[in-house]
């Protein structure tokens, strides 16, 4: 347990923090990072087959749209994976400087 005294406006306040608890919710956010970063790696490995919903206008329009969805959730995954673990090195970071 770490306390550390942060101005509020006029006054001072004590703080109370659990490193502890800090240093293990950045581990889960870090794992959390690592499962993010497995899935955007199965998913990437992954395409839909060009006429996987037959040879007409209408399936290759659908076809389209469903490998332009499976790309921008594996840039999404991708980027909540960077961005849990910038969260968990950040805490791990804090915690550390307590």
């Amino acid at each position: 347990m770490a306390v550390s005294t942060v101005p509020r406006g006029q006054r001072e306040v004590t703080v109370y923090v659990n490193t502890a608890g800090l240093h293990s919710r950045a581990n889960t956010s870090n794992i959390a990072a690592d499962h993010a970063y497995e899935g955007t790696g199965t998913l990437s490995r992954w395409s839909v087959n060009s006429g996987i919903f037959g040879d007409f206008d209408t399936a290759e329009a659908f076809q389209h749209a469903v490998t332009d969805a499976h790309e921008r959730h594996a840039t999404m995954i991708n980027h909540h994976c960077e961005q849990l673990s910038t969260l968990g090195d950040k805490a791990h970071g804090v915690a550390a400087e307590l």
